[in-house]
């Protein structure tokens, strides 16, 4: 390396000195003081300051300077050797505090801080002294806020890399430190969690200090950590990777450290194989995670000059430690205190709930406390990561409590007789019920809320019936009344034979069936999404069982509202149970969420997360559409695989979705696709390789074994996705009348070409050839055929699909197809006669087929 000691002459504003001024004139009251400060500062600081150098790749032992040495360059001083990081002295606006950071030059991001607790004065400085220490020094050089502990060492020469890694060099360039080894609430490309590191958040965008969560590798796993005390012991899991429904297995050792990078997070073994990932799929190198101050985990990849995220550990916002604060209750986004806790902040209850803790039963006697049940329907996201303190009754649980002077709160679980028990509680999630919430409060307290008031003028209470049993007397009284009327109800309505309205019904036999399906998503109010659509104003589509709707819930959280229409008279109703059974209960990257639903009374609506960039027909097939690019392509096809390699082999019951068509096929900002449109799926045990069931799915995509009445199984979604793939790679349908005869039927002209090894001639002709990788088209074309072979045993399944697209399984060439012969030679015959039926009788049963699958839809 060669150092550069050229002076960056380019002003950029005031940078931290326009902080510094600010802030002196916050504490300084006459006008002409300001002035004369201000004056004072420019003569005696800027001015001879603005010789002082700013280094490019390194600086040597002997360095020393401050946060008002840099005022010209925003207290950037060493750059990266391509100017992609700086060494920065950082001050957030109006304030006099520094910190020593490494900052993204082009988002002005900062992703790593040596003083995250001990902030700067305007006077301290970074010496970096020949005896090779890098440290923060006070003034006065008795104070150490940082240090890299390297004297010693040998440490030549401090060194920031494009990479964004801040090292130290001995005289052999040998590195004795660096700022990866030691992560502040981000990671960038190419650096890794080891075990014993950490990522510790921030308490918020303008407060570098740290915050209440952290990120660690631990026994094989990664977790994101509530820490409700300064306790490190009484830290609560809020995430876990390996519980994480997306990650995937590759089974190959034992995890030893976290790597991530634009395409995937990672576990790797000792030897550096992966053992298990999340994966997306993005063409960016530039990536970072950061642990946000609101706790949760966010990768993002740089493109287009902006962070776009790629990956989100707590998709549900209501998940999140303190999304209502301490102790409050979260549902759909808006937050609420349970009775009788109150709101820390009337104005804003997002800021949690006041605490009822009892004094501590080693002060108190056992006699003195109470066990108080906030409600049921509570749960916490710390009870699905950490035992139960024991199995027991509700009984044994307030024993339990009672016993331990640290219980505050307890949940119990009626349907495991689980007991959790917690000295302190972020926010509580509203769920299902049989989940129930006691706090441990003070009897005497409690009594005194109880205690019969006095009588009128200050006088003792009249002497008659005791005033406890007067509310017993009167609720004995409403329910005897109350159950006279029900009974008269049925009787009056069993001898006049009148039935309630059919949409009652409807709804109660939903209700029925809901109940019975455990961990479904929120359940909304129509109420709650006629205001969250603004009544249903803005269309986005529709479909076969009704329209969707983009609507924007209380969090700000954007989705997608999907309308049942007709559903009064049961049409969908049938699809809406299956679509809130399945897709409620799966998560995957390559499969849309399901945020919520609403049934009431008649109207069926199912919410799901909002994704930009629409459905795969309208990017492929749309009017005035600028065509998609071939990367963009084949990244949609790979991740379609992928969720469809999910629904088959990785989900408890295998899903056979029975619907794969361009139009259920979305696309976010990123274009990573997502399957959605769940009604027609089908649930098949693992053991069984196939199942009847009555026809679904469209024309064009459905596989023959439907058309010819025999079992369906995986292998028929395989066929839609198969045809799918044609349609991506092309840019056409693959029955387009209009088309030249060779052409209207898209997959018999793809069999040819491909056995011509004419491949560029299946790829859109939009595209001019510009960009298309040869060796993947060839690989799609292959794999397309493979998965529409007539013959259902030899298709093969969507894990080798993926396999095989991602390069990682050779794939011979497809065998000869009578099925594509018999289209070409029958095609034309069968489209120009205008009787279609005395065509049919002329043709093979496989070209028959063909054409009634694949008719223009």
């Amino acid at each position: 390396m060669e150092a550069s000691l050229s002076v960056q002459s380019t002003a950029k504003g005031q940078g931290n000195y326009g902080h510094f001024l600010r802030y002196i004139s916050t504490t300084t009251t006459h006008s002409k003081s300001r002035h004369s400060i201000k004056l004072l500062l420019v003569i005696l600081f800027l001015a001879p300051l603005r010789s002082v150098s700013t280094y490019s790749g390194y600086i040597d032992v002997g360095f020393a300077g401050s946060a008002m040495s840099y005022v010209d360059t925003d207290g950037d001083f060493l750059y990266s050797p391509g100017n992609l990081f700086s060494l920065s002295f950082y001050s957030f606006s109006a304030q006099a505090l520094f910190y020593l950071c490494v900052m993204h030059m082009a988002s002005k991001e900062v992703v790593w801080t040596a003083n995250q607790d001990s902030p700067l004065s305007h006077s301290d400085q970074l010496v970096f002294s020949m005896d090779g220490n890098a440290a923060l020094v006070g003034s006065n050089g008795t104070v150490t806020l940082w240090s890299s502990n390297t004297t010693g060492l040998g440490v030549k020469r401090m060194v920031m890399l494009d990479s964004g890694n801040l090292i130290l060099v001995n005289g052999a360039n040998e590195t004795m430190w660096q700022s990866f080894d030691y992560p502040t609430d981000t990671l960038l490309s190419g650096q890794v969690l080891q075990k014993g590191m950490h990522l510790t958040s921030r308490v918020s965008n303008s407060n570098m200090s740290s915050g209440s969560f952290s990120l660690s590798l631990a026994q094989g796993d990664l977790k994101l950590l509530y820490a409700t005390s300064s306790s490190s012991a009484l830290s609560q899991t809020y995430w876990s990777m390996l519980q994480d429904v997306r990650l995937v297995s590759h089974g190959r050792g034992t995890p030893s450290y976290v790597r991530f990078d634009s395409t995937g997070l990672n576990f790797v073994s000792d030897n550096g194989a992966v053992v298990s990932s999340i994966s997306w799929i993005s063409t960016a190198t530039l990536c970072k995670a950061s642990l946000h101050p609101d706790g949760n985990l966010v990768i993002y990849v740089f493109s287009s000059n902006v962070w776009a995220a790629q990956f989100t550990a707590l998709q549900n916002g209501c998940s999140l430690p303190l999304s209502c604060g301490p102790s409050g209750v979260c549902k759909s986004g808006q937050c609420s205190c349970p009775s009788p806790l109150q709101a820390l902040n009337e104005n804003n209850v997002a800021e949690g709930c006041r605490s009822l803790a009892a004094p501590s039963c080693t002060n108190v006697s056992s006699r003195s406390l109470l066990l108080q049940e906030i409600g049921d329907g509570l749960d916490y996201f710390a009870n699905n990561y950490a035992p139960p303190a024991s199995m027991s009754d509700l009984d044994g649980c307030k024993k339990l409590c009672m016993e331990n002077c640290s219980c505050y709160y307890f949940f119990f679980y009626n349907d495991s007789d689980s007991c959790f028990l917690y000295s302190q509680l972020g926010t509580i999630q509203s769920t299902g019920w049989g989940r129930m919430l006691f706090v441990k409060t003070n009897r005497a307290l409690e009594s005194s809320n109880l205690t019969a008031p006095a009588g009128v003028g200050g006088q003792p209470p009249s002497r008659g019936l005791p005033s406890f049993l007067l509310p017993v007397i009167l609720g004995s009284i409403s329910f005897i009344v109350l159950a006279l009327a029900c009974a008269f109800m049925y009787w009056f309505f069993k001898m006049h034979r009148v039935h309630f309205p059919q949409e009652d019904d409807y709804a109660e036999g939903d209700d029925v069936f809901l109940d019975t399906i455990s961990g479904l998503p929120t359940r909304f109010t129509l109420k709650e999404l006629q205001s969250a659509t603004k009544n249903f104003s803005k269309k986005l589509g529709e479909g076969g069982f009704g329209s969707v709707y983009e609507g924007v819930l209380p969090d700000k959280t954007k989705v997608a509202v999907k309308r049942l229409e007709g559903a009064g008279a049961g049409q969908g109703k049938k699809e809406f149970r299956a679509e809130v059974a399945i897709i409620g209960r799966v998560h995957h990257m390559h499969l849309v969420q399901l945020y919520g639903y609403c049934a009431e009374g008649s109207h069926r609506l199912l919410v799901y997360e909002f994704l930009a960039n629409g459905s795969l027909d309208k990017c492929l097939f749309g009017e005035g559409k600028k065509p998609l690019e071939w990367n963009v392509r084949y990244q949609i096809a790979l991740s379609t695989a992928r969720g469809l390699a999910y629904l088959h082999d990785d989900c408890r019951e295998k899903i056979i979705h029975c619907d794969i068509k361009p139009e259920n096929i979305l696309l976010d900002e990123a274009y990573n696709a997502k399957l959605s449109d769940f009604g027609l799926a089908k649930l098949v045990n693992k053991e069984q390789s196939q199942v009847f069931t009555t026809m679904r799915g469209t024309r064009g995509y459905l596989a023959p074994e439907w058309i010819m009445n025999l079992a369906i199984s995986e292998k028929s979604d395989v066929y839609s996705f198969g045809m799918v793939l044609l349609e991506t790679i092309s840019g056409r349908k693959n029955l387009e009348l209009t088309a030249v005869s060779e052409k209207r039927y898209f997959p018999s002209y793809a069999y040819e070409q491909v056995e011509r090894g004419a491949f560029m001639n299946l790829a859109d002709e939009r595209l001019n050839g510009e960009a298309v990788c040869i060796e993947e088209l060839i690989r799609a074309a292959k794999v397309a055929l493979w998965c529409i072979q007539e013959e259902i045993s030899i298709r093969p399944s969507m894990a080798k699909v993926v396999q095989m697209l991602e390069g990682s399984l050779k794939i011979p060439d497809p065998p000869s197809s009578s099925f594509a012969g018999n289209v070409q030679t029958n095609m034309k015959e069968v489209m120009n006669t205008s009787e279609r039926s005395s065509s049919f009788s002329n043709i093979s049963k496989s070209a028959q087929i063909a054409v009634q699958l694949s008719e223009a839809r």
